[in-house]
C-alpha cells in the first residue's frame, strides 16, 4: 500500500507550496495597494510631509522609484509572469506603466502636485526594474 502522505518532489505538495507563496504575494499585494492609495490620496490633498522629504536632495526620485517598483514587482508576480503574446510586453508592468503615464499626467491639473519629467522617468524605471527582478526571480525558481 503507499503512503498518501505528498512528498516534496510529489505534484500534490509542490502546488500547496505554490499556493502558500501566492497567498503571500496576494497579501503583500493588497498591503501595499492601500498603502499606495493613501500615498495617492495625502498627494492629491496636499497633506504629504513635504517638509520631511524636500530636507534631502532628490528623495521624491528616490521615493518614486521605490513606490512604483513594490507594485511593479509584487503585480508581475501576481499576475504568475505572463506576457501580452503579441507584443511579448509583461501584463501587469504594462498596465500599471499606462496608469503611472496617466497619472502623472493628471497632476498637470491638481492644485496640490506638479507635473514632473523627472518624477515620470524615475516611477517608469522603478516599474522596469522591479519588471526585471520579479522576472528574474521566477526564472530562477524554474531552473
Amino acid at each position: 500500500m503507499t503512503d498518501p502522505t505528498p512528498t516534496p518532489s510529489s505534484p500534490i505538495a509542490h502546488s500547496s507550496t505554490a499556493y502558500k507563496a501566492n497567498k503571500k504575494v496576494i497579501f503583500l499585494s493588497l498591503g501595499y495597494g492601500l498603502f499606495f492609495l493613501v500615498v495617492l490620496i495625502t498627494a492629491y490633498t496636499g497633506d504629504l510631509p513635504a517638509h520631511y522629504i524636500s530636507q534631502f536632495h532628490n528623495a521624491d526620485k528616490v521615493g518614486h522609484l521605490v513606490l512604483y517598483f513594490i507594485p511593479s514587482y509584487l503585480g508581475h508576480l501576481l499576475c504568475r509572469c505572463h506576457h501580452i503574446k503579441r507584443l511579448n510586453l509583461p501584463v501587469f508592468p504594462s498596465l500599471f506603466a499606462l496608469f503611472t503615464i496617466t497619472e502623472e499626467l493628471i497632476q498637470g491639473f491638481s492644485p496640490n502636485r506638479t507635473l514632473d519629467a523627472g518624477d515620470m522617468v524615475c516611477s517608469l524605471l522603478g516599474i522596469v526594474v522591479g519588471y526585471w527582478l520579479a522576472q528574474r526571480q521566477a526564472q530562477t525558481a524554474r531552473s
